[in-house]
């Protein structure tokens, strides 16, 4: 739960329409892309995300299993990276910095990795994804009398995209982690106090693999703007049986390219299924969850060449079958941006 959490608030939060173009590459070769810093602002109801080593959330006391989380209130840094270098020939290009769909302060994954033109073919890009700052979720998130416990949740992987496929708009990326929790004793006081057998308290593990499919399209509705449809599958495969499943999402894009201002809205839906009963719940959390996410971007601010400034808004909220399960964030970002060109 605390991953898909974070990737959803990612997917609104950031915006295609500062990300590099995905359908060419740079008329220049030399260094492209932009760093930014500014402050985000969430408040988040769930019972399984916590914060980072930057940020905490004020949720270690439980609301009991049969209730929905109570919302905390949190602020944080907003570090954005994106640096490219385009070789001579301009077909070869290497980068560095934060994944555009997972820009959430909450989860500082980034990505090193190169992306190389095959001319009427598309572009093939390649990357090693990794946690530079883990997310932290509660030992025994079950814990409901007393405070729970902060662990690390790591995560690292690889992302393989082609895009701009045969001259066309269409795109396909396949990304897969690995997911270790540090010290995982989801259901441990439950089992101490013999309401889970042994076995039932491994069906609550949270290590393991996940996979995550990705195709989409670029619409052009005229010079200054367009439409991205996506269609969204991942594989959960975990060691837990009880958190083993998949989740399948469509996400919408709306984009405005002017002179001194541009725009992007954002809607998600997805429906989050899960393989087994929860042994503590007795049956599956599955989900219906759904997003809105808006960015509003002022170029040359007070008239200063390659500066930009970000004010992001999100809502996004997961209603599951089990109440223990269900989440809702709501989030706000004012970034200052720096373009190399």
């Amino acid at each position: 739960m605390p991953a898909r959490l974070i990737l959803l608030s990612g997917l609104l939060l950031a915006s295609p329409v500062y990300a590099s173009d995905p359908l060419s590459m740079p008329d220049l070769p030399g260094w492209s892309g932009y760093i930014g810093a500014g402050a985000v602002y969430y408040d988040v109801g769930s019972n399984f995300i916590t914060g980072n080593r930057f940020v905490d959330l004020n949720n270690e006391q439980s609301q009991g299993l049969d209730r929905a989380p109570q919302s905390d209130s949190v602020t944080s840094p907003d570090i954005l990276l994106d640096l490219r270098y385009t070789f001579e020939g301009l077909k070869t290009q290497l980068f560095v910095g934060n994944l555009v769909q997972d820009m959430v302060r909450l989860d500082l994954t980034h990505q090193i990795g190169i992306r190389h033109s095959l001319d009427d073919w598309g572009i093939l890009s390649a990357g090693y994804v990794i946690s530079a700052l883990p997310t932290e979720v509660w030992e025994d998130p079950f814990l409901d009398e007393g405070s729970r416990k902060r662990t690390d949740r790591d995560s690292q992987g690889v992302r393989l995209g082609w895009s701009a496929i045969a001259g066309s708009t269409l795109g396909l990326s396949y990304t897969y982690r690995r997911i270790d929790v540090d010290n995982d004793r989801a259901g441990e006081e439950l089992r101490i106090n013999g309401e889970l057998t042994m076995e039932e308290q491994t069906q609550l593990r949270r290590d393991g693999d996940h996979h995550r499919f990705e195709f989409n399209a670029l619409w052009k509705l005229s010079d200054n703007q367009s439409l991205i449809p996506a269609l969204l599958f991942t594989q959960r495969s975990i060691d837990g049986p009880a958190n083993e499943g998949q989740s399948k999402g469509m996400q919408l894009t709306y984009l405005y390219e002017g002179a001194n201002y541009s725009a992007a809205v954002t809607g998600y839906y997805s429906d989050r299924d899960y393989d087994a009963d929860n042994p503590v719940f007795d049956e599956p959390p599955d989900a219906d969850e759904y997003g809105l996410g808006a960015n509003l971007f002022w170029h040359k601010p007070m008239g200063l060449n390659q500066w930009d400034i970000r004010l992001g808004l999100l809502y996004f909220e997961s209603d599951a079958r089990v109440e223990f399960y269900d989440s809702d964030l709501f989030g706000a970002s004012l970034t200052l941006l720096y373009r190399f060109r």
